[in-house]
């Protein structure tokens, strides 16, 4: 039964939880390490958590209840909180603490490069990037410069002039490709002609067939939206490395403190730069938890051993590694959470079990998948897949984003080729296309040499990247489902449609539970998804 208490002490407590009468609340109006503070001395004290506030931050209450007033927090508050936070938390020496406090940060203007370094953390970090999908790069700055970045040891190089020369050149490609390629897709796709699903209904339908006006009206928005993401999926691939983006991402303390230590250990000027930015930042709202973060020796030693990058690569996805044993591990585990047998034993009964045996009981453990967000159980975790991939860089970072796994990649380079999309072979299109890739490998191999991590600020994303990607059978359902599916960039679907069918050949008993993966081709991956908005934001 949730503790009582008074009017006076209710009084008290309002501003900071949701309510003071349920077991289950909210806490509100306080800064981070506060909250981390307060939620470290639960875990060692007997008292509930609205009386271990009454009862310890007694004093704090007047200064706590002003801060709650003010439109922000200001340094002198956060300074409080500092101390108060120190003096507590003395005596704790567990690093879990800083996880229970966080911050929303926003990283304006970095590029591509960065981004990566920030978004290839695990959990604790969840970062969400400004999309090439939704967004034209073709906007200028305040000073007439394409936003890309510049960085300052290819600036103080003999490159300089030719850097800034083809990554215009890479802008003025991709900017006057937009109108041409989007009137040969409007011209090839006319409205009237365009087929919709309809959400609700299910009903495929041509424009010309659309009868209601609303419905008309929310299908002809659809489709302008649909061209539009056509266009820039395509010209996505002329973007460099070095082209500027947003990152929105929320993290408790310690994946922050990571992350800065990470930075702060980069080899490129860019990423130690953005640590100090962050670190600053950071230190205004979180500072507690993050004033451990510093270089790291071992790590900077790690980045400063640039590999070579293989050339030729005659593959896009090729299965590098399974677990022979992997369909029996997964049959032993769920045998062990039925609670038959120990693990091992599981193992050894499921190698005994006949096929049709083995089918009956994964069906029975999965049961009816309603949708590809009905995961199956952690029995999946106990085996793994590992593909090598050789694939755009753009089709990389949608991937990069699953963070259940093991993924490493090799440097960004020119030198294994590049993609080249057929809209724009089909647009009589490839050619200016063709001469700034080709410009952008010429860049590319006069950098490399001198400045193999800088080099990469030259690379398109429609160059060639290798990495591998290694995760467990749960994580399989849930990525290979998500990126196959029809609203999936065409690069990223191919690479996952062909995972799906080299894990069938290994792992056939589990791949027939995989209902939600699309084998199908589209055309326009967004027109059904972009009507199902319009639909819901003109009501």
């Amino acid at each position: 039964m949730p503790e009582l208490f008074s009017h006076e002490e209710q009084q008290k407590l309002k501003p900071f939880f949701s309510n003071t009468h349920k077991g289950i609340f909210v806490l509100k109006n306080l800064p981070e390490v506060i909250r981390g503070t307060l939620f470290s001395r639960y875990s060692r004290s007997p008292k509930s958590l609205r009386r271990l506030f009454l009862d310890e931050f007694q004093p704090e209450l007047p200064e706590l209840q002003a801060v709650t007033e003010q439109p922000t927090l200001t340094p002198e508050a956060v300074a409080k909180a500092e101390a108060f936070y120190d003096r507590v938390l003395g005596g704790f020496g567990d690093d879990s603490v800083a996880e229970l406090g966080g911050a929303h940060l926003a990283l304006e203007g970095i590029s591509q490069i960065a981004a990566k370094v920030v978004e290839d953390s695990r959990l604790g970090l969840s970062p969400l990037e400004k999309s090439t999908r939704y967004v034209e790069f073709d906007k200028k700055d305040e000073n007439g410069n394409y936003r890309y970045y510049r960085d300052p040891k290819i600036m103080s190089s003999p490159f300089a002039d030719e850097y800034v020369k083809t990554m215009n050149l890479l802008f003025d490609t991709y900017s006057g490709l937009i109108p041409k390629l989007n009137e040969h897709i409007v011209a090839k796709n006319k409205l009237e002609d365009f087929q919709f699903t309809l959400p609700t209904t299910k009903q495929v339908i041509k424009y010309s067939d659309i009868t209601d006006e609303k419905t008309r009206k929310d299908a002809s928005i659809a489709y302008k939206a649909a061209i539009r993401a056509k266009v820039c999926d395509t010209l996505r691939y002329l973007l460099p490395a070095s082209t500027l983006t947003n990152v929105g991402t929320y993290g408790n303390g310690r994946a922050y403190e990571y992350l800065l230590q990470k930075l702060y250990s980069h080899h490129i000027a860019e990423t130690r730069g953005l640590a100090r930015e962050i670190h600053d930042e950071l230190n205004q709202t979180i500072p507690s938890f993050v004033k451990r973060a510093t270089e790291l020796p071992h790590l900077k030693e790690r980045y400063q051993r640039p590999g070579l990058v293989k050339k030729d690569l005659d593959y896009l996805v090729k299965l590098s590694d399974h677990d022979p044993e992997g369909q029996e591990k997964i049959i032993g585990g769920i045998l062990f959470e039925l609670g038959h047998c120990d693990y091992q034993k599981g193992i050894e009964r499921a190698k005994k079990m006949t096929e049709e045996e083995k089918r009956k009981l994964l069906t029975s453990y999965i049961g009816t998948r309603s949708s590809r967000r009905a995961k199956p159980g952690r029995a999946f975790e106990n085996a793994s897949i590992a593909f090598d991939v050789n694939a755009d860089f753009g089709a990389y970072r949608d991937l990069q984003r699953h963070r259940i796994l093991t993924q490493e990649r090799q440097l960004i380079s020119c030198n294994q080729g590049y993609e080249t999309p057929d809209e724009l072979v089909e647009a009589g299109l490839d050619k200016p296309y063709h001469e700034a890739m080709t410009k952008a490998r010429e860049l590319y191999d006069k950098l490399k040499d001198k400045m193999p991590y800088e080099a990469q600020y030259a690379v398109p994303l429609g160059y060639k990247l290798s990495y591998y990607m290694r995760f467990n059978l749960r994580e399989a359902f849930h990525l290979i489902e998500l990126r196959t599916g029809k609203q999936g960039h065409p690069s990223y679907r191919r690479i996952c449609i062909q995972m799906f069918h080299d894990l069938k050949k290994v792992y056939p008993l589990i791949a027939e539970h995989m209902n939600f993966v699309d084998l199908n081709d589209y055309k326009f991956a967004r027109a059904d998804s972009e009507l199902k908005t319009a639909m819901k934001t003109n009501k």
